[in-house]
């Protein structure tokens, strides 16, 4: 029966002790990711994963979903300016045939919190007219 080399646990110890370090600093960085992803998931927008000077594995994903978030947020701004913008255009034209001054002078004494069905009602009746 052959027998172990006596050196086996001191040769593996390092080993063993590299291993772990390794592990603990990846899950240090795993754990800030994962919480700026979670502040991403409550609309952070601006804010980004952390990346470092390592060109490893962790640190490319971190940099794609950086560059995928920026694209993302301008895309979220464009749409807000575009709304932004439309919002005065779609309410002039019922301004101009008097729809919503006729419509407030309608509902302007009912609580629409408190009643909104009576609200609801009034309005429907305005339409009609």
């Amino acid at each position: 029966m052959a027998r172990c080399n006596p050196n086996f646990p001191r040769a593996l110890s390092p080993t063993v002790a590299l291993g772990v370090v390794l592990a603990v600093r990846l899950q240090k960085r795993m754990t800030l990711s994962e919480t700026a992803v979670a502040r991403l998931a409550q609309g952070d927008l601006p804010g980004r994963l952390p990346v470092s000077a390592r060109g490893d594995d962790p640190n490319r994903n971190s940099q794609t979903i950086n560059a995928s978030l920026a694209r993302l947020a301008a895309v979220v701004e464009a749409v807000t300016q575009v709304s932004t913008d439309i919002a005065p255009d779609r309410r002039r034209p019922c301004t101009a045939c008097g729809f919503v001054s006729r419509r407030r002078n309608v509902t302007s004494d009912i609580d629409v919190e408190a009643d909104p069905a009576a609200a609801i009602a009034r309005s429907a009746a305005v339409d009609q007219r």
